[in-house]
């Protein structure tokens, strides 16, 4: 026999498409429900209205280094899974080698880590010889 028919749901703005639990850092942990309507205006605002919306197509590999309950790498997951993408996950102690095992076509992070990439960059630029250092700067300048 061949896979399960799977057939459409009505749903609703309004009907849970997911349960994410909170870290508990001031408390208890807590289920947060988000509702269809909530993932849909996160993926229109996040993923549409930017200058550069992010459009992959069936194929492409989307590495996240999020974990699974922080929104936005839930929304950028569904987002993906829905456009053919193939998701990949990554840790802090994996990223570097996964960046080049995987090659993604996205990245999906939040500036923190954007952040931290470009200071180690830039120390391991302050690190190098001043011929080095100045070649490095003309191109960064150009860039």
């Amino acid at each position: 026999d061949g896979p399960p028919e799977f057939r459409p749901v009505a749903v609703s703005e309004s009907d849970c498409a997911t349960v994410l639990y909170t870290s508990g850092t001031t408390g208890r942990p807590k289920g947060v429900i988000l509702t269809h309507g909530n993932l849909l205006h996160q993926i229109l605002y996040n993923f549409y209205s930017s200058t550069q919306p992010l459009d992959p197509v069936p194929g492409d590999v989307q590495l996240s280094i999020l974990p699974i309950w922080h929104v936005f790498e839930r929304t950028a997951e569904y987002y993906g899974f829905a456009r053919g993408a193939k998701v990949v996950y990554s840790s802090v102690r994996t990223f570097k080698a996964d960046l080049a095992l995987y090659r993604p076509h996205f990245l999906i992070a939040v500036p923190r880590l954007f952040e931290s990439i470009y200071t180690g960059i830039q120390s391991k630029f302050a690190a190098e010889s001043g011929p080095k250092r100045a070649v490095i700067s003309a191109f960064t300048a150009v860039a």
